[in-house]
């Protein structure tokens, strides 16, 4: 199994790939790549990884913020879909999105009803993490009108990042097998820094991390991702 594991920047994975290093992995290559921070950086690269790599499996781990009061700075979660938060404009006091302005229709390939679904979660269950929708943005959210759209609106998005849609809108194109993990470092409008927990945040994301490419390296002869 070949197996990519992509983040925004290198510190969000790194204890993982110390975990790693050295380690005995039979047949299966895992490689660790920075995409950058945002959606057109991450774009481009996991392009570039995926067409290069022919990988079985693009795995996404970083953190992000928090819009459900449900979802604490700490906790680990898997993303069900995705929704680009910020393509739009707001007019009469109202945000529209490039489906409200009939720009593109929210089911042409690949989104459904305007989300970028993952339809490979079933696969990844033995995790026991709760799986959440995602908006991403190319703005940090600050605008409490902004927040409040998404908190208000349905489906409810949980948490926020800067690079989850471009994994799915990619793998779901060129159809490879991929997730999304995040850990939560802050909730979202929040910029008093002593209120944020990177530090916990990536503790948590690589523990869970390690523990599921490590059921992949022993359970691949029983593992595969179920298609959709």
């Amino acid at each position: 199994m070949h197996v990519l594991v992509v983040a925004a920047t290198p510190e969000e994975v790194k204890p993982t790939l110390n975990h790693f290093q050295g380690n005995e992995m039979g047949n299966h290559t895992i490689s660790f790549h920075s995409t950058g921070i945002g959606l057109t950086a991450s774009s481009v690269e996991i392009t570039r990884l995926a067409l290069q790599n022919v990988p079985d499996l693009i795995i996404q781990a970083g953190i992000a913020g928090s819009l459900d009061e449900k979802i604490s700075v700490g906790d680990t979660v898997l993303v069900s879909g995705e929704i680009i938060g910020d393509l739009g404009v707001w007019e009469n006091n109202d945000w529209k999105t490039i489906f409200d302005l009939s720009l593109a229709s929210k089911n042409s390939f690949p989104y459904q009803e305007g989300l970028l679904a993952n339809p490979y979660l079933r696969s990844f269950q033995f995790l026991d993490l709760p799986t959440v929708m995602a908006i991403s943005v190319n703005q940090i959210s600050t605008d409490r009108r902004m927040i409040d759209y998404w908190k208000n609106s349905k489906p409810t998005p949980a948490i926020e990042s800067m690079e989850g849609a471009a994994l799915h809108e990619v793998c779901l194109r060129l159809k490879i097998p991929f997730l999304q993990m995040r850990a939560v470092s802050n909730n979202v409008g929040e910029r008093n820094k002593e209120k944020w927990n990177i530090t916990l945040a990536i503790d948590h994301l690589n523990q869970h991390l390690i523990e599921l490419l490590e059921t992949l390296i022993k359970e691949t002869s029983q593992f595969s991702v179920q298609q959709p």
